[in-house]
């Protein structure tokens, strides 16, 4: 046992070493990054006075903003705000702190991050899912490309009409947009 936890401690302290001099040059691509994702979740209403299970689907569109925070053993810390628009005007639906799993300069891993998205006619998703942060770097550490795409998610609650249960998938797939492309101002 104690040399099964000695190896643990001894790949963790490579892959910080190993990550290690990127941060020293300043190379953490994924900061202050956006993305412009779409939301999707498949599942079933529930009617509030038969409780009758109806197929339903929600979707939407969101941009995902991405800031770096600080290092981990095995990864980083990001602070995220999820914008949409509810009502005609783009605006913050959600804000959060997440650990990332995976080098800073390369692909990473958002375990069990949980959102809520507030869509348009009432719609609203609260969703949890593992994201997988696609990385494409240039070889000085500048971020090339970026993809967002959903392993696994769920909603716990939501609704597609403003009044009905909805349960189902929650998944968010998207890439990378610079700021001067966002339909607002941030």
């Amino acid at each position: 046992m104690p040399r099964a936890l000695s190896v643990r401690v001894l790949l963790l302290l490579a892959a910080l070493l190993l990550s290690a001099p990127n941060l020293a040059a300043g190379l953490v691509p994924l900061d202050d990054v956006w993305f412009k994702v779409n939301l999707k979740a498949v599942g079933r209403t529930v009617k509030e006075d038969t409780l009758n299970l109806k197929k339903a689907k929600i979707t939407g569109k969101a941009f995902l903003h991405v800031t770096f925070t600080g290092t981990l053993p095995d990864g980083a810390t990001y602070d995220w705000e999820l914008w949409t628009k509810p009502d005609g005007t783009w605006l913050v639906s959600d804000t959060g702190t997440q650990a990332f799993i995976g080098d800073v300069s390369g692909d990473q891993l958002a375990v069990d991050i949980a959102m809520n998205a507030q869509l348009s006619d009432g719609k609203f998703l609260d969703g949890r899912a593992t994201l997988l942060f696609k990385l494409k770097v240039k070889n000085e550490g500048a971020l090339k490309k970026a993809r967002i795409l959903t392993l696994g998610g769920e909603t716990t609650d939501g609704t597609k009409n403003g009044t009905e249960l909805f349960v189902g998938s929650f998944s968010m797939k998207g890439h990378r947009v610079k700021v001067g492309k966002l339909p607002f101002e941030p």
